[in-house]
This record gives C-alpha cells, structure tokens and sequence, in this order.
C-alpha cells in the first residue's frame, strides 16, 4: 500500500532493478533514449500511481482527473513563491507541467501521496517538502531549462525531450497522458478526400506543424525533398484545408479531433509517454539524486 505522505519519509524500500531504457524504447518508443540503463528506485511513486491509473477500470477508458484549484487568496505576485520558502533555497528545483498535463499530473501526485496544491493565477505550487520547490512551466520548454540547470528535475512529454534536443537524464517513464494511459501519437494528416496516401507524395508541399524539428527530420530521412516545415501555433487542424497547404502534424491520444474536422491519418511521426527527466549535474548529486529517486 501507498505511505502517507507524513510516513513515506521513514520507510526504507528494497532497492529493485528497473528495466533497461533501451527495452523500454524497443517495446514503447519510436525514437531514441539516451540513457542504458534506469536507475534502482527506492519508492516508486510516481511510476506505481501512474500504472494504478493505467490499469483502473473504467467504462470509457479514460483517466480525466478533476482538480480543484486552492482558493485563491492575497498574495503579493504571481511570480513569486508564496510562503517563506523561496524557490531557490530548496533542495531541488521542479518544474510542474502547465497546461494539458497539468491536471494529470497533479491528480498522480495525489495518487502517490505528495499532493500538490495549486493557487489561482500562481505560479508556485505548494508541496509539504521544505526541500522540493515546484515551478509550473509549459510542458514544451521544461527540457530545456532541466538541461540548461534552471531546474533540477521535471516532468514533460519525451516528444519535447526530441524536438529540443536536451541533452537530460531520463529518470523514467510514467504512463499518462493528457486524457488517457495511451501514448500521444504525433501524425501526419490530410483532409479525408486528399489525393495524397503516402509521405512521399508530400514532397514539395508545406506542411504545418507544432513539432518542427521533428517534422523536418522524420521527412528528410525518408528523401522526401522540397518539404518546408512551417510553425503552428495553434488551430492545426483548421489548415490542413487551406490551399497550398499539403498536410498537418497534429498530437492525438484517441483520434477524435482529427476525425471532428474530417481528417485522415496519412503516417506516424512520433509516439511520446510522460517522462521523469533530470539534470546531469544534478543527478550526480547524491543528495539531489536521493530526493529524485525517492519521488520517482
């Protein structure tokens, strides 16, 4: 059974052996992971809530966590810690993904014993943990201030982990996403009476996508040529019928939105789970490493 959170400080775990990163990657994962081999977990919370949540019976299945947000209370910015704990005092610096993992995840740590409460129009979650400090950042830039050493650790999509290429310590993986336990597919599509069936009939054309690295190297590796790879931000959907436009790559769980806009599937770019990700330097800090661990 899960320890309180008041308790799980106390406990002392068997050390277990987790699955090498590569045969995660082979079994899961259509994109390169850095690292042999996942380091031994002593309490495996995060990870153990995650499966609990993916295994649940439920008659739609899907994992839709309701959170309430803490009421909002006075406080002197958004920008700044609330409390007397500053952000940078604390033994690791987390960064709390905002946006559409955010409900998910603060619904896991629930499950794992660490709430998190979130205050309306703050930045700064408060956790019982003087040596935790969460910051929310969007899921998309977490990796990069992980590598970077703005943050010692955090939680974001391995899809951005390859888009930006941060160069970060893959803790684990966690089986969650935005809506469901699926994986995110990132795909090429085209509206349903598009003469277009293969990728290679996309050369030449402009395709709209969030994911632009990838995007241009998933079509570069195939030789498809004079492919050009323009941003969206937002409404991917919407452009995929717009002239001059070849296709889109979109994220999807379940495939209901691509099908609302009368859209078909042409290729998989990229499927992409949750991932517990860690600085170098951090994770060469024992205490610091200790503290991850022991959230993983």
């Amino acid at each position: 059974a899960t320890p309180s959170a008041a308790a799980s400080a106390h406990l002392v775990y068997h050390v277990k052996r987790a699955p090498t990163m590569s045969t995660i990657a082979a079994q899961r994962c259509a994109f390169p992971v850095r690292s042999r081999r996942a380091p031994a977990r002593r309490s495996p919370r995060l990870v153990r809530a995650a499966s609990k949540a993916a295994t649940s019976d439920t008659a739609d299945d899907t994992w839709s966590p309701s959170v309430v947000p803490i009421g909002t209370g006075e406080m002197s910015s958004n920008a700044v810690p609330s409390g007397s704990k500053s952000f940078g005092s604390a033994l690791v610096r987390f960064g709390f993904p905002k946006g559409s993992l955010q409900n998910a995840t603060e619904q896991l740590f629930a499950r794992a014993g660490v709430p998190v409460k979130v205050k309306d129009r703050n930045y700064f979650p408060t956790i019982e943990d003087d040596d935790l400090s969460l910051v929310l950042f969007r899921s998309q830039e977490i990796s990069r201030y992980v590598a970077d050493g703005v943050l010692d650790a955090g939680i974001c999509g391995a899809d951005w982990i390859v888009e930006n290429g941060s160069d970060v310590f893959e803790v684990c993986e966690l089986k969650y996403s935005k809506a469901t336990a699926n994986p995110a597919c990132w795909v090429i599509a085209v509206p349903e009476d598009s003469p277009v069936r293969s990728v290679q009939d996309l050369e030449g054309t402009l395709i709209a996508s969030e994911l632009v690295n990838t995007t241009a190297k998933f079509f570069e590796d195939r030789g498809v040529r004079g492919v050009k790879v323009e941003y969206s931000w937002g409404a991917t959907e919407v452009k995929a019928s717009l002239p001059g436009v070849g296709a889109i790559v979109d994220i999807t769980e379940t495939g209901s939105s691509l099908r609302a806009n009368k859209l078909r599937i042409v290729d998989t770019i990229l499927e992409s789970t949750t991932r517990l990700v860690a600085n170098k330097d951090a994770w060469a800090d024992p205490a610091k490493r200790a503290k991850i661990e022991n959230l993983a």
